[in-house]
């Protein structure tokens, strides 16, 4: 339970506490791996709109990874262990 956690320097007492918010971190994981899926083979505009979508919420989340800590966007993209 603490192999994740403990790479960023927390505790399993905390991994305990962020459960219900890893749990949000994987449905939206899972919207965006839907929406990268299926707005390349919607018509447009729908096609076009999720597309978009995709690209702000990965802009986002690049954003929010490299201000809040470059080691959790190395983590992320499993360069670092």
């Amino acid at each position: 339970m603490c192999e994740g956690t403990c790479r960023l320097g927390g505790t399993p007492g905390f991994a305990r506490a962020a459960e219900a918010l890893a749990a949000v971190q994987g449905r939206y994981d899972g919207s965006l791996a839907a929406v990268a899926a299926w707005g390349p083979v919607a018509a447009d505009p729908a096609g076009f709109r999720a597309r978009v979508l995709f690209q702000v919420c990965v802009a986002a989340g690049l954003h929010g990874a490299a201000t809040v800590s470059r080691r959790i966007l190395l983590i992320g993209a499993g360069r670092l262990r």
